[in-house]
């Protein structure tokens, strides 16, 4: 995991945002702080979330397109 960010003019860190094509998706997140106990996890230790985004659709899994 790394985090992701462009830099602005003033040196700022920025979030990037990716806008990708319509694709099912799978196992939205939450992201915690490593070794944090699950009965911790709860929202306001959040650091962010991650998605799972598959390269292919059901249709072109068998013999994926470019």
């Amino acid at each position: 995991m790394s985090n992701v960010y462009v830099e602005a003019e003033n040196g700022a860190k920025l979030p990037i945002y990716f806008e990708l094509v319509e694709q099912n998706l799978w196992g939205v997140n939450g992201i915690f702080p490593f070794g944090l106990q699950k009965d911790k996890q709860v929202e306001n230790k959040l650091e962010g979330y991650q998605i799972c985004y598959p390269m292919t659709s059901l249709k072109t899994m068998g013999k994926p397109t470019k």
